[in-house]
């Protein structure tokens, strides 16, 4: 028992490394006034007008309560070409003229899919509404076995579900820091990324192909967060690739399983599997719910979240550096990660991950609230002519993204690249800058 105690200990440790899913830089200097007024000056972006692809617009929501369905998936149908909805469940989506008379495809977790052909949406304010799936109690045959056996057959089986060849992925990231309810940063970039065989350790490789980014959207005090690893620690969340992060074969016994329901993703039959991790001492631990498809047994979506309640330790784990004089303390972390399928095949297609922290000098009355965000969607994929980058290239997970990229300068930025749509409060923060220096 003492030597399975050891490696739990070890592994949590691991998990503390790697999986806080963001290591945040806090230091009190004052950002770059010269990078604030060049981002400053900058008028408002228009988007060049490219007649190789159509660009379109809308909102994803529910028919019946009309809520904003948030990260919905959105696919050009018979290709590679995806983005997801915001926070808003808006969305924009890049299609090559060539593919004019394709369909695109929506698609949410307990909701039916439903596709439209290209022609019959418009250009903008499309809105999209889905519905429900109700779940005839005659397609539910449920597995004999245990919740637990269950994941370890996903797991199991992930050589045969996932791709065992590397592929070039093309992927839209972006890293934002709020405080309290107020944008203080906003960065983003296309990112090429040579995505690794699932049956494979070795690391996937990044390369930033463009990036920009706003460093001063509300002044944020004398406060500066930074993430360290961003893109790299993002893809970490893509656990079917990474399960030793948090639950493998190996560490089963230290989480208890509960099978909660079934729900329908893209129109299949789901177990949604509920998993909380046992605690140890004071050590951060994490519970959440496993999306499994009923008949491959592939894992189809993950969410999970720090149990902050138990993360005595958690603040050493997640802020790699802050001033001495300031008590940072978690109050939540959530990560999201899903797959889409292809042929037979499941590829990773979205993932992000939120922490909330709460910031005080010892010597002040009142603290701050500061959300850091970082997400990555998938736009496209190639699977042939796959060719690794020099490493030089790659982006290191000591990095630092936004130190990589350069102010919002450049007109048409993003081209015919798939982007998930800004919330319109980044928007409105930005424009509402660039108003106040016009006068």
């Amino acid at each position: 028992m003492v030597t399975n105690l050891k490696t739990m200990k070890t592994r949590i440790k691991s998990i503390g490394i790697k999986l806080c899913l963001i290591s945040i830089l806090i230091s009190c200097s004052l950002l770059s006034t010269a990078g604030t007024n060049n981002f400053l000056n900058h008028k408002k972006e228009k988007e060049s007008k490219d007649s190789s692809y159509i660009k379109i617009t809308g909102k994803i929501i529910d028919v019946e309560s009309y809520e904003a369905l948030i990260f919905a998936n959105i696919y050009l149908m018979n290709t590679n070409i995806a983005t997801v909805s915001n926070s808003e469940g808006e969305f924009v989506i890049k299609v090559p003229r060539s593919k004019e008379n394709s369909r695109i495809e929506f698609s949410y977790i307990g909701y039916q899919n439903i596709s439209i052909a290209i022609k019959k949406l418009n250009k903008a304010k499309n809105t999209i509404r889905l519905k429900r799936s109700s779940i005839p109690l005659a397609e539910i045959k449920i597995s004999p076995k245990d919740p637990k056996e269950l994941i370890a057959e996903a797991l199991s089986k992930i050589p045969e579900n996932y791709s065992t060849n590397a592929s070039m992925l093309t992927g839209f990231y972006r890293e934002t820091v709020k405080k309290n309810w107020s944008y203080v940063a906003v960065s983003e970039g296309v990112l090429e990324i040579y995505k690794t065989p699932y049956n494979s350790y070795s690391d996937d490789l990044i390369k930033l192909y463009k990036g920009r980014k706003s460093s001063d959207v509300k002044r944020m005090d004398t406060i500066n967060f930074k993430l360290q690893g961003g893109p790299n620690t993002t893809m970490l969340l893509d656990i079917v690739k990474n399960p030793y992060i948090l639950i493998s074969n190996n560490s089963l016994e230290y989480f208890s399983f509960n099978l909660s329901n079934i729900t329908k993703i893209d129109n299949n039959l789901n177990y949604v599997i509920e998993f909380e991790q046992i605690p140890f001492g004071t050590q951060p631990v994490y519970n959440g719910k496993f999306y499994i498809d009923m008949e491959t047994l592939a894992i189809t979506a993950l969410e999970f979240s720090l149990n902050t309640d138990l993360a005595h330790n958690a603040t050493n784990m997640l802020v790699r550096k802050k001033p001495l004089f300031m008590k940072v303390t978690p109050l939540s972390a959530n990560y999201y990660v899903n797959y889409h399928n292809t042929d037979g095949k499941w590829y990773l297609n979205y993932a992000r991950s939120e922490v909330v922290f709460k910031s005080k000098w010892k010597k002040k009355l009142f603290s701050s609230k500061y959300t850091i965000m970082s997400e990555i969607a998938i736009t496209d994929r190639k699977d042939t002519d796959v060719k690794k980058f020099n490493r030089k290239e790659v982006l290191s997970p000591r990095d630092v993204f936004v130190e990589k990229v350069s102010y919002f300068s450049e007109n048409g930025f993003w081209g015919n690249y798939n982007y998930i749509k800004p919330e319109d409060s980044i928007e409105s923060a930005i424009k509402k800058l660039n108003r106040k220096l016009n006068k």
